[in-house]
């Protein structure tokens, strides 16, 4: 901490001085305020939603279409896949959207 006030102490007064300067100033400039999350950074409910049931459909038709029998895929295999699906579904809703 720096001496900002330059009465030979660290004080809450230097504090109070370096918050404005520093972390205030850059603040204002990147138009961000450390209570508010990052608005239009990400993906809504709605898309969320969407991506979920998207990669839980994906699933059956990929087994239709490569011929795989369901049964004979173990479960964690599946819950895999379906948050791989999702997740590549939920990164093209954000691509889109943005």
């Amino acid at each position: 901490m720096f001496d900002w006030n330059h009465n030979d102490k660290n004080d809450m007064s230097d504090n109070f001085i370096e918050y404005h300067l520093i972390n205030k100033d850059t603040r204002k400039q990147e138009n961000q305020s450390p209570y508010i999350s990052d608005r239009g950074k990400g993906i809504s409910i709605s898309g969320v939603v969407i991506s979920i049931i998207a990669g839980f459909l994906i699933q059956p038709v990929l087994y239709v279409i490569l011929g795989i029998d369901v049964e004979s895929i173990p479960v964690p295999v599946i819950y895999l896949l379906w948050i791989v699906f999702s997740i590549l579904i939920a990164t093209l809703i954000n691509k889109l959207g943005s």
